[in-house]
């Protein structure tokens, strides 16, 4: 008997709490579910029988659920409240989705210190069936509120592109700087905005390739038989069998993948279609392969339809690399103006040297395709470039936005160190224009002058201020910096919490509530350690053990 009971406050019962608070916070970073582990823990039982700990440890699902919610959910909330209860400027972020007939909201926070970085977490996660600017709002504000947090701390809403959310009139993004702080910059989704500009500048086009994308993936999506003779195409080239990539025509990154896919496989996805006949095959494919019917075009040969195919992969290319790159955590709000002028002006060199992508120059030098067919096709292809350039100026506001001045604070981009003019232009963006810059600015500046070298050295532009903050005292500075680096340049990161939140609320774990999805969520994202790390920041907290270990946690 002696085996299932531990006596209170011995270094034996401290470990089997430890180890059971770290076995737990283990499965929720890797999505395993509470049965999941109390059946592993079972089977260690079996296993390593001659240790008195795992003898002694016990984690069924109600107990694994009572530490989830009531002792590391606490935890989680806790590191990052400690932060910004301090008056630490940070960003508000939130969106909307669907998980069945339920609404569901995470409200993220965005902030920088020099000891971790840029951080982001997640304070609330919640349901409402409204999703109206005033129920956003007020929803935000309550968590604010709950959390003891100030607007006035808050440098950023950030958001989706959505009208309510920075609509003109009767937006969330309004009310707040209506209502509780009228210095909180918009802070727009520019990965969204790219997204949209290339669906939109696309629209020019005589062939709609992402309708053939669509139909290519519908063709195969479904049928074994289908796929089957695909592989004896593929056979026939001799080359290895790749599976289509479905395209999601809302997600940022999907046209450029399976397109990318498409055109690896062209000529064994060709003569499938071609050998199904026009009767059989789908009419917007044949509309693309309908000129190949005596003889399939070789690949250093595309065809007037395929240049639109090709010029389509190149145009998205670039799109898909600039997205990755704004989806990096590296990338900050002083490295964004520089990031998007960069594109804008690439843009433009392509209009001014006719270049739509070396496969398209190459077939064009050539000269075996019909002059009007090339005129034609030129012609669309720089409408759509200046499509995309006029959709970039209308939504990046490149001659007014405070990004253009945040810039100069970009380790990364700038080859040379702010000027005390360059800090003040900075500071005068921000709501530290309501006090005089102090005169010691001006020795903090100077000292980020004589170490910019060293500083640089560290790489991204986040690295560089860590380092330079960890080694010289510039309180001023650090609190223009910290305040700039808040802002965060897209969503990404809370389109991340969903993308948790379908792996680990699965049809296996359809039994979990919302407030177990908020928890699990809470200790994803804002205990950012790993399982060993984790075991010894657990070791070390005695509040932590004690609260484990007592009953308290089932009733709360």
């Amino acid at each position: 008997m002696k085996a299932f009971f531990t006596t209170p406050n011995t270094m034996v019962t401290d470990k089997v709490t430890i180890a059971e608070v770290v076995e737990v916070c283990h499965g929720v970073r890797h999505h395993i579910s509470y049965n999941a582990q109390d059946c592993s823990i079972k089977v260690m039982k079996c296993v390593i029988d001659d240790s008195e700990i795992v003898k002694k440890m016990s984690c069924g699902r109600t107990k694994a659920s009572a530490i989830v919610n009531n002792v590391l959910q606490p935890l989680a909330l806790e590191v990052v409240l400690d932060k910004l209860q301090s008056g630490l400027p940070f960003a508000v972020a939130t969106d909307a989705s669907n998980k069945g007939n339920r609404k569901l909201f995470p409200v993220g926070v965005r902030f920088f210190t020099p000891s971790n970085g840029i951080t982001s977490a997640i304070v609330d996660f919640y349901k409402d069936a409204f999703e109206d600017s005033r129920s956003v709002k007020q929803h935000l504000c309550r968590v604010l509120e709950g959390h003891r947090l100030s607007w006035k701390s808050v440098s950023s809403y950030a958001a989706d592109n959505a009208s309510v959310n920075y609509g003109v009139n009767n937006s969330v993004y309004q009310k707040l700087i209506a209502e509780e702080n009228s210095e909180i910059i918009a802070a727009h989704c520019n990965d969204h905005i790219l997204h949209n500009c290339a669906k939109n500048a696309l629209k020019v086009l005589s062939f709609d390739v992402e309708n053939l994308v669509l139909k290519v993936f519908s063709e195969f999506s479904n049928s074994a038989m289908r796929r089957q003779k695909l592989k004896d195409c593929f056979e026939f080239y001799e080359s290895e069998f790749r599976e289509v990539i479905r395209h999601v025509p809302t997600r940022w990154l999907s046209l450029f993948r399976a397109l990318d896919r498409i055109l690896l496989s062209w000529m064994p996805l060709k003569t499938y279609f071609l050998s199904r006949g026009e009767e059989d095959c789908p009419k917007y494919v044949w509309t693309f392969l309908k000129d190949q019917v005596s003889e399939v075009a070789p690949e250093d040969h595309p065809t007037e339809r395929e240049l639109y195919m090709y010029f389509v992969h190149f145009f998205m290319a670039s799109f898909q690399e600039i997205i990755l790159k704004m989806e990096g955590k590296s990338v900050t709000s002083c490295d964004l103006f520089a990031i998007m002028d960069q594109f804008r002006k690439a843009l433009t060199n392509k209009v001014d040297d006719n270049f739509f992508g070396m496969k398209v120059k190459m077939a064009i030098w050539k000269n075996y395709l019909p002059q009007p067919a090339v005129e034609k096709f030129k012609c669309e292809a720089l409408a759509v470039y200046r499509r995309a350039i006029d959709y970039l100026q209308k939504w990046f506001k490149f001659d007014n936005s405070p990004y253009r001045h945040f810039s100069a604070l970009s380790i990364h981009s700038a080859s040379k160190p702010p000027t005390l003019d360059d800090i003040l232009e900075i500071w005068m963006q921000t709501p530290l224009k309501e006090k005089a810059p102090p005169d010691s600015l001006h020795d903090e500046v100077k000292a980020l002058e004589e170490v910019y070298e060293s500083v640089r050295a560290a790489g991204s532009t986040v690295d560089g201020w860590c380092k330079f903050f960890q080694k010289e005292h510039a309180p001023y500075l650090l609190e223009l910096v910290q305040y700039v680096l808040s802002i965060p340049v897209s969503n990404a990161a809370i389109e991340r919490v969903f993308s948790v939140m379908a792996n680990l609320w699965s049809d296996e774990r359809n039994r979990l509530t919302v407030e177990s999805v908020r928890s699990e969520l809470m200790i994803f994202f804002n205990l950012s350690y790993s399982c060993q790390e984790f075991k010894d920041i657990v070791s070390k907290n005695r509040r932590l053990i004690n609260a484990a270990r007592s009953d308290s946690k089932y009733h709360k």
